[in-house]
């Protein structure tokens, strides 16, 4: 089971990040968004949804985030204080990594006299703090836009402790009970001072605990839990659709946002299950989420003359940034490595 049927899940992470790459690219050199339905009425409208629609991996990212989660501490019952340590050291140590070596690009950038650069470089030292600790923020006084998802990923594992004990002792009641939180805890009145951008965790709060409870079923009822998925896949592609459309409208957030969690974990669990395995991708994919947007800009300016292929742009774009993505993942495994190594050394009577 753990060998070849959940294959699945490690090929929904990198669609994930393919998902939201593309729609990014989409956004850069494509043209002007369309609705579904405009999308629909011609066959490059048709063959350009899986980039105008790739906005809809980042509830599949929150969604798999939660599956891996449940997955993990299910089957491997750690310490909290280890499961916040794992958890900062894989968020934390590819962040920093990463915007270290594309300070340094933009420092390469600026001496040969490029215009343009990668970053909003923060202004006090307030910014800093936040930019370099990931203390919720305005995405725009970001370093990058596209950072946004991890503090409020943050939040999420600040949460999952609590998420994980009710699920995993009250089972599908648990589940209901922080789903149905989840779905109202946006519009709680509470006033978080600093941390009120952290409010925008909850949007993704339901995609989160969906997939943590999947997690858990995997691990404790693997071929049941598997098999249902499958059966369900159906119901899957509806909540997708019917997500699509209402998403938009923030009055019904409350109801898009669980189905755009199960609809994208279920289509994509689908594709995931084809006859297809990259590991290798994988492994490096979070990598390649960091450094992808501030280059995908970069690319905007310096092709802006260049009209097509975009097929050839598009390609050129997912080649370099795995290309650096690949880079950062050395530099992250090399820090993990000598880290681990001398934590050994520490405790080695």
């Amino acid at each position: 089971m753990e060998k070849y049927k959940l294959k699945w899940v490690d090929n929904v992470r990198l669609l994930a990040v393919i998902g939201v790459l593309s729609f990014h690219f989409w956004l850069q050199f494509g043209a002007p968004r369309q609705t579904v339905l405009q999308m629909l009425q011609s066959p490059h409208g048709i063959l350009s949804m899986p980039f105008q629609l790739g906005w809809t991996a980042d509830f599949l990212f929150f969604a798999i985030s939660g599956l891996g989660l449940g997955l993990s501490a299910t089957r491997k019952r750690k310490t909290w204080a280890r499961f916040y340590v794992d958890r900062a050291s894989r968020i934390y140590i590819p962040y920093w990594s990463a915007i270290v070596l594309m300070f340094a690009y933009q420092g390469i950038a600026y001496s040969v006299g490029t215009w343009d650069r990668l970053f909003v470089i923060p202004t006090t030292w307030i910014g800093w703090l936040k930019d370099i600790l990931l203390l919720p923020q305005a995405p725009e006084a970001m370093l990058s836009t596209h950072f946004w998802f991890l503090p409020s990923l943050l939040v999420l594992y600040l949460s999952f402790p609590l998420i994980f004990w009710t699920v995993d002792k009250f089972s599908t009641w648990g589940f209901a009970a922080c789903l149905i939180l989840s779905m109202g805890a946006r519009y709680l009145p509470f006033d978080l001072g600093w941390f009120r951008a952290a409010y925008t965790a909850f949007a993704w709060s339901p995609s989160f605990v969906i997939g943590a409870y999947i997690g858990v079923m995997l691990a404790k009822h693997p071929e049941q839990a598997d098999h249902w998925l499958v059966r369900t896949i159906p119901l899957g592609i509806l909540c997708l659709l019917i997500g699509v459309v209402i998403v938009p409208n923030d009055a019904y957030a409350w109801l898009a946002n669980p189905l755009m969690g199960f609809g994208t974990l279920s289509v994509a669990g689908a594709l995931g299950r084809l006859p297809w395995h990259l590991p290798k991708l994988t492994a490096i994919s979070f990598e390649v989420y960091l450094i992808h947007m501030p280059f995908v800009g970069w690319y905007r300016h310096f092709f802006g003359f260049v009209v097509g292929p975009k097929i050839v742009l598009y390609a050129f774009f997912l080649i370099s940034v795995a290309v650096m993505g690949a880079a950062t993942y050395w530099v992250v495994s090399s820090i993990n490595t000598k880290l681990k190594d001398g934590i050994k050394v520490v405790y080695t009577p």
